[in-house]
């Protein structure tokens, strides 16, 4: 197999005049499809999540053999750097061309790609974590403070009346570092309640993310910041997993193979949304640089990774980009992905912001998707105080958070229907522009949509469907704590007719059953969980 090969053989160049040292080489085959290897590749809650979005489960889920690992690293002067099973193939620094000489010799080794170092002396092209910031302190005498107008705009605060704040969702944060958020006091709730699930280096491979620039803590706050009367955020129930993919420093290209290589890791986690509040267009080296024509949703390594996390079950949030009063002036990558929800940026009134980057994609989709608060965005700062920047940075994850708020109220939706119903509750959907896409969205509305089709899973009750049934059925429930439960199904006289014991997650869980061979007719399906609660829903039965 060569995933994606056929999409970028243009970027391949031959070994002659390599001179510097970082490569992304690609592989013949992949391992064998076993149910062994996908439960080595996916945490529990990765294969939940994919099963209860009905998305099957394919080679291409499947790691980079070992062996062809372990093939590099025995290559003297090369140092594995990352790995990707959607591209199938690895990104290793070296030190020489004869070193890559030897990786190309390799019968495993289909082709590669020269990805040149950041330059120190080369000046930067383009600073896509710029920040234009305006600072004042601000005390709302409401409990989300300076939260609330930017909440307000698009009618989120009504799910949170009704409890659905983010609970049982899981959202990757995508940035260039997260300094102070393990000690700053609007990220307590998170510490306090263990929702920070993980933290990943990707760029340096190490455990420091926490010291490596401020602007994923400012995007973070959009969402989790938890501190009553100063500001919350979107979704500040949802759990979290922190992703360095980002090199604050430079500009290039392997940051999108780092980004690519987070979003394979946030499917086997069984992460829900991915917010990327990064853009690509051009590089400290501008032999790498994209054009506008590459905007066209299927041709730079970040776009086509979106898209293929998109296709796994993620929606996929990123900023516009800021480039509306330069000379660049559109949507940047990851931003031109078809099934990405690309957000740009207005103010606190719904007025489109001058920075914010123009659409359409380049060949004429509607970009961006939807518009979010990025001027004047209020987030968190290290004085433990409200300020205000402008960026579509901030309007991103303001928008995966309310995301995350509406699909805790659905659960069994997918990513695709949520990204819909969202668009389709924007003020401009039936006359989108270049600017704010389909407009506003508006939460409730986007909630109503979705009530037509799925029922919200409340606790101590038991959601099956369909209901009648014939073969297959799905079984969904919210469980307190992880623990052992007994599924049972027993007809209308008591008769126990099949059981089977399962392992039960902490939270949203959904079990998809196939019916043993019973008569028609009316049964109950008991869940008898290890604490000594029982769930119990009446099942129609009506088999071929």
């Amino acid at each position: 197999m060569k995933p994606f090969v056929a999409l970028i053989g243009f970027w391949f160049f031959s070994v002659m005049g390599f001179s510097q040292d970082l490569v992304w080489v690609y592989f013949d085959e992949k391992p064998a499809f076993t149910d062994e290897n996908i439960e080595q590749a996916f945490s529990p809650q990765g294969i939940q999540r994919r099963l209860t979005q009905n998305i099957p489960f394919t080679q291409e889920d499947l790691r980079v053999k070992p062996e062809y690992l372990k093939g590099l690293k025995e290559i003297k002067g090369l140092e594995l750097k990352s790995t990707s099973k959607w591209f199938n193939a690895a990104l290793i620094e070296i030190t020489s061309n004869d070193v890559l000489n030897l990786v190309s010799n390799l019968p495993f080794v289909v082709d590669f790609r020269k990805i040149p170092k950041a330059n120190s002396n080369l000046k930067r092209q383009d600073n896509k974590l710029k920040l234009e910031t305006s600072q004042s302190t601000f005390f709302d005498a409401t409990q989300y403070g300076g939260g609330q107008p930017q909440l307000e705009l698009y009618n989120l605060l009504p799910l949170h009346q009704e409890g659905f704040k983010g609970s049982d969702i899981r959202i990757g944060v995508f940035d260039a570092g997260f300094f102070g958020v393990e000690s700053m006091a609007c990220f307590d709730s998170l510490w306090n309640k263990n929702r920070i699930l993980g933290t990943y280096d990707i760029v340096d491979g190490d455990d420091s993310l926490f010291e490596k620039h401020t602007h994923g803590t400012y995007v973070l706050s959009c969402i989790s910041a938890n501190l009553p009367n100063t500001l919350i955020g979107a979704a500040p129930d949802a759990s979290v997993y922190l992703f360095r993919t980002e090199d604050g420093s430079s500009e290039t290209l392997a940051e999108e193979f780092y980004w690519v290589k987070a979003a394979e890791m946030a499917d086997s986690l069984g992460i829900h949304i991915i917010n990327s509040s990064l853009g690509y267009t051009v590089f400290d080296d501008s032999t790498q640089n994209h054009t506008y024509a590459d905007m066209d949703g299927n041709t730079t390594p970040i776009t086509i990774g979106a898209d293929k996390a998109a296709s796994k079950g993620i929606l996929v949030v990123s900023s516009a980009g800021n480039s509306g009063l330069g000379g660049w002036k559109h949507i940047s990558a990851p931003a031109d992905g078809d099934s990405v929800l690309t957000v740009g940026a207005v103010n606190d009134q719904g007025a489109s912001a001058g920075f914010s980057s123009y659409g359409p994609s380049y060949d004429g989709r509607v970009k961006p998707n939807v518009c979010a608060v990025g001027e004047g965005s209020a987030v968190y700062s290290f004085n433990d105080d409200v300020i205000y920047l402008n960026g579509t940075s901030f309007s991103s994850p303001l928008l995966a958070g309310a995301a995350a708020a509406l699909w805790s109220k659905y659960p069994t939706a997918s990513n695709m229907e949520i990204l819909k119903s969202i668009e389709e509750s924007g003020d401009r959907y039936l006359n989108p522009d270049d600017r704010c896409g389909y407009g506003i969205p508006n939460f409730q509305k986007a909630s109503q949509t979705l009530s037509v089709k799925y029922p919200v899973v409340k606790k101590g009750e038991l959601i099956i469907y369909p209901n009648p049934v014939n073969s297959y059925l799905s079984v969904q429930f919210r469980a307190n704590d992880a623990q052992v439960g007994t599924l049972t199904l027993v007809d209308f006289l008591g008769r126990v007719v099949w059981e089977n014991e399962h392992s039960i997650l902490k939270g949203l869980n959904t079990l998809n059953l196939t019916l043993p061979a019973i008569r028609n007719g009316v049964y109950f399906l008991q869940l008898n969980l290890e604490n000594g609660n029982l769930l119990q829903k009446k099942l129609v039965v009506t088999k071929n």
